[in-house]
């Protein structure tokens, strides 16, 4: 089998690459480059070809499909609505990503399985799953079947993944893989610093894996996490002076600024973090490449690292791993008890990239922290229009005395320049955007969106 491609995007050279990177450092380059995607529609052209010459199959035959829950979440809106969510951790148990057939003739009976177990126990859960089956038809057949559905709710805390491998080759033994994992990541506030002060931002996470010839038989991984703020982590935002001005700012009734962005996404970032691993019949390949990695990483950190291997009698076949974070975000320690040995690393310093990658926060996703680091702050810049005061986008804030009912430009496009210094009219028009707001009583105010230069115009209250 052969596959060949071709498009119209244009080839990379070096010359470019450098120019490229002129005006960037390191860190914003790479995440612009893996960001920064090419918005135009190209061409693009795949070639699939099968010599029959040189297999000893007959055909090939490839299926594959898409389905979600949408219609069933909308015909039991109400009940849905009715329900109350679930406040509860989901088990993670791999078994129930094992469909009752792997066969083609059962892929409708085994996504609806998957979709059904992926939305149990998550109120008004959206789930989707893909399927994609291979079969070679010839003397000897063979199979191919990989299922996964993801499902998550706006109005639940729980999300869950499920997945399903099975291989039946030609000419070697059956092989299967099941995975399933769950998450319960809480809703946090995101406007009001006072609010999530008093909300508990913990995260648990559970994930089991098992595989081999029959999955239900074979090796098998789970692993609970628990990831939490510690005590002497919320002292320290409380008395942090960004704390300090965003009060002051609320006094005035600006919820949005600046300094109560940032003190709100620092008081919900989790600082301890608790695994355990538990694991049966593991591969002995897999095992020691597990060890391999821990010898890179106690080489990395030799400084840092201590080891206890004398009369140790932790449990057999677990992991436990606990990561404490400093109180400022400038240094780590990591513990891990394994069955034969204990081993520490105290006090590794930090980088402001790897603070970023590390410490987790229900807000936002690691793309979005990277991105923070990368770009100064600047990854999503906003405007504000609070309640005494406004912000612009690069961080520039004025008193803001709104007269009531009368409209106040708060935001519009403007045309993007080429590098030849043209503008590009024709993008403006495609992407033209106005943001309205007016003054529509005390402590209110309204927006009005405009589109394309008045095509669309959506009102906000």
């Amino acid at each position: 089998m052969k596959v060949h491609y071709n498009g119209e995007d244009k080839a990379a050279d070096l010359s470019s690459f450098l120019r490229s990177m002129q005006g960037h450092d390191l860190n914003s380059y790479a995440y612009a480059l893996l960001n920064n995607f090419n918005v135009e529609i190209n061409r693009h052209r795949f070639i699939v070809s099968y010599d029959a010459q040189k297999s000893s199959a007959k055909a090939i035959r490839f299926y594959a499909s898409y389905r979600n829950n949408e219609e069933s979440r909308l015909r039991n809106a109400d009940k849905n609505n009715n329900d109350n969510a679930n406040n509860s951790p989901l088990e993670a148990r791999a078994s129930s990503a094992i469909p009752s057939t792997p066969s083609k003739n059962g892929a409708e009976k085994r996504q609806e399985e998957l979709l059904h177990k992926a939305t149990s126990g998550i109120k008004d859960a959206a789930a989707t799953v893909v399927e994609i089956l291979t079969e070679f038809e010839g003397n000897n057949n063979a199979q191919y079947v990989l299922t996964a559905a993801i499902a998550k709710s706006p109005v639940d805390k729980n999300s869950k993944f499920l997945f399903f491998y099975h291989a039946s080759p030609a000419q070697s033994s059956k092989f299967e893989m099941a995975v399933a994992a769950t998450a319960q990541v809480p809703q946090l506030s995101e406007m009001n610093f006072m609010r999530s002060e008093k909300e508990d931002p913990a995260m648990q996470i559970a994930a089991e894996a098992m595989w081999g010839e029959n999955a239900q038989s074979g090796a098998k991984i789970s692993i609970k996490a628990k990831l939490e703020q510690s005590e002497q982590r919320k002292q320290y935002i409380a008395n942090h002076p960004q704390a300090e001005q965003c009060r002051k700012q609320m006094e005035q009734r600006d919820y949005a600024l600046n300094a109560c962005r940032n003190v709100t996404a620092r008081s919900n970032a989790l600082d301890e973090y608790s695994l355990t691993i538990k694991y049966e019949k593991i591969p002995q390949k897999l095992m020691n490449a597990t060890y391999q990695l821990y010898r890179i990483a106690r080489y990395a950190g030799f400084a840092y690292n201590s080891e206890n291997v004398v009369a140790v009698s932790n449990q057999a076949d677990q992991l436990k791993v606990r990561v404490n974070i400093a109180e400022d975000h400038k240094s780590v320690n990591v513990s891990i008890e394994a069955p034969h040995a204990n081993s520490q690393f105290n006090n590794l310093p930090l980088s402001n990239m790897a603070k970023h990658i590390l410490i987790q926060n229900a807000q936002y996703d690691v793309d979005q922290r990277v991105g923070y680091a990368a770009f100064n702050g600047q990854y999503n810049p906003v405007c504000v229009a609070d309640g005494s005061s406004g912000q612009t986008f690069d961080n520039k804030t004025y008193p803001l005395n709104l007269e009531k009912d009368s409209w106040y430009v708060l935001m519009t496009s403007a045309p993007k320049q080429r590098k030849d210094n043209r503008v590009d009219y024709k993008t403006q028009r495609q992407e033209n955007v106005t943001i309205l707001v007016k003054q529509s009583g005390e402590n209110k105010k309204e927006l009005k969106i405009v589109l394309n230069n008045g095509e669309h115009v959506i009102d906000m209250q």
